[in-house]
């Protein structure tokens, strides 16, 4: 863009002028990251673990199991991409402003605690860092189908395993401070601690029992008992 084509931008452009920070704001950005941080543990208690669960899912429902794993990845990756955008966004002559690390992190006043703001910082930078690893997936292939990137096959976005459970840690330090300054001073916001996040141990239990009743069925001396209770089962029909 040459000097004079930006100029021309600037002065066509009508920035919203961003809010300082407020306590709704960090409430409703902890939501978004609690909602977040519940599809993580469903992900992980459905597909990380032993050879044996997968092999459960395999003999389950190995289609669906895939085309879910996918899913999940896709919408993990593309809902931290969205928390961790810039802290505005451009369309057309307005620029809007984004309910992001980057905004709570430009727009709150930390002016009384200095300690906290250079930690908060530090947290941002490693968070920044981890999303520079996955965004483009969603920037070639989630969030927009890329040509070269759809023809390649080549995979985009990976992060190790390592570099998942640090992101965690950095947002929920990152939310300790934020809630801390801006919630309550008293009680301490901890991410991770946040509990029923996920019911799927039951999805994986009851798919656990269900081989224990296929391999039953198939004794002959209780076979035909089983079967029955089967049948008689309200959600025989489902």
């Amino acid at each position: 863009m040459t000097p004079a084509k930006r100029a021309q931008w600037r002065a066509n452009t009508v920035a919203v002028a961003p809010c300082p920070v407020r306590c709704k704001d960090v409430k409703k950005f902890t939501d978004y990251c609690v909602t977040l941080r519940a599809f993580w543990i469903h992900y992980q208690t459905l597909f990380v673990g032993s050879d044996l669960k997968r092999e459960l899912l395999q003999q389950t429902a190995s289609i669906f199991f895939r085309d879910l794993n996918s899913a999940f990845n896709e919408h993990l990756i593309l809902q931290i991409c969205k928390l961790t955008d810039p802290a505005s966004t451009r369309q057309g002559k307005l620029i809007y402003s984004n309910l992001t690390t980057q905004y709570l992190l430009e727009n709150a006043d930390f002016s009384k605690d200095p300690g906290d703001f250079a930690k908060l910082t530090k947290i941002a930078k490693r968070i920044a860092a981890f999303r520079a690893r996955i965004v483009p997936a969603r920037n070639k292939l989630i969030g927009h189908l890329d040509l070269e990137a759809a023809q390649a096959r080549r995979s985009q976005g990976r992060a190790p395993v390592s570099a998942w459970h640090q992101f965690w840690l950095d947002l929920q330090d990152f939310l300790t401070i934020m809630h801390r300054r801006y919630v309550n001073k008293r009680v301490p916001f901890y991410l991770n601690g946040v509990g029923i996040m996920s019911d799927n141990d039951q999805l994986v239990r009851a798919m656990q029992e269900s081989t224990y009743f296929r391999s039953a069925l198939h004794d002959l001396k209780i076979g035909s008992r089983l079967a029955e209770i089967a049948y008689g089962s309200k959600f025989r029909d489902v």
